[in-house]
């Protein structure tokens, strides 16, 4: 058993479909062959059910699925040694934790421990103090939401009208010029663009009062398992990400860094002489509801 989470099962409740397929899963496992409840599943069942205890990981149940909606993920190393919080049996999610949102039940998905367990389990640490002032509601963090295509649901009437609500540290004015939305403060949020709606939700966030700001690096398989990293500097985290390498930690989670290369001097061609590759574009206008836009005749260089 101490090794028992050095791998979970994820089940993508979007892809499984017990109804509309023969139970592969099951019927190829060779650990239900042998009469264990691997794998429990029936064409009434909503989603597939996989013991990580007895899972043996052949990855038989992966290849077999029609739909694609099985993954095994071999954890990193000690990685069922800090863990803060699991959603439950072929789940693993990492959520709103460090707002307060979501109390972490420290891997226990089947038996939540108490705020105090929680504490005494990170007594000595960063994370003892944060959660002390969470409880003592001192501390008071905000998140931008990840899936801005929710906002319109959500929030009603002018981009103008919901800043002006929203607005606690008096930043309407210098955010609307940094992120170009006075040209759509009349708009209703519903007929944002994404990239108007990704803008809008970081205005909203940062004109908010709050007491957390910091940089944590997150790795990790989607839907999976996250791992947050201590806090960094804006600059240390920014290029931390670029680099895929954590020198505090000596790890690396992405096995290639990100690199930006820009090349100033033209490319020589095979008689040495320098060339450009040249492109012009002509004056247009593009009109879409209340949007135009209007672009004037320029050209440019693959330089």
């Amino acid at each position: 058993m101490e090794n028992r989470l050095a791998r979970i099962m994820i089940v993508n409740s979007d892809k499984c479909k017990p109804k509309k397929c023969g139970q592969e899963c099951n019927r190829s496992c060779p650990v239900v062959r042998s009469g264990k409840l691997c794998v429990e599943v029936s064409p009434a069942s909503k989603i597939a059910s996989i013991s990580e205890e007895l899972c043996i990981g052949c990855g038989i149940c992966v290849k077999k699925c029609p739909f694609s909606a099985i993954q095994i993920i071999n954890l990193p190393k000690n990685l069922d040694k800090d863990t803060t919080h699991r959603y439950g049996a072929n789940s693993f999610k990492l959520h709103r934790i460090l707002a307060g949102h979501l109390k972490p039940n420290l891997g226990r998905f089947d038996n939540s421990p108490e705020w105090q367990e929680i504490l005494t389990y990170f007594q000595g640490s960063e994370l003892q103090n944060y959660f002390t002032l969470v409880l003592e509601e001192d501390l008071k963090a905000i998140l931008k939401p990840q899936y801005v295509d929710n906002i319109p649901r959500e929030i009603q009437g002018t981009v103008g009208e919901v800043l002006n609500r929203e607005d606690q540290r008096g930043l309407k004015e210098e955010l609307c010029v940094h992120l170009e939305l006075n040209q759509v403060l009349d708009r209703n949020v519903g007929d944002l663009s994404g990239g108007e709606l990704q803008r809008f939700a970081i205005a909203v966030a940062v004109m908010k009062n709050a007491k957390i700001y910091f940089v944590c690096c997150l790795y990790g398989k989607p839907s999976a398992y996250g791992v947050v990293t201590l806090p960094f500097s804006v600059r240390e985290g920014i290029n931390i990400f670029l680099a895929g390498f954590i020198p505090t930690e000596n790890l690396r989670f992405r096995d290639e860094s990100l690199t930006f290369k820009v090349s100033e001097t033209p490319e020589k061609t095979a008689e040495g002489i320098q060339s450009y590759d040249r492109y012009r574009y002509s004056t247009m206008t593009k009109t879409f509801g209340k949007f135009k836009l209007h672009v004037m005749e320029r050209e440019f260089t693959d330089s």
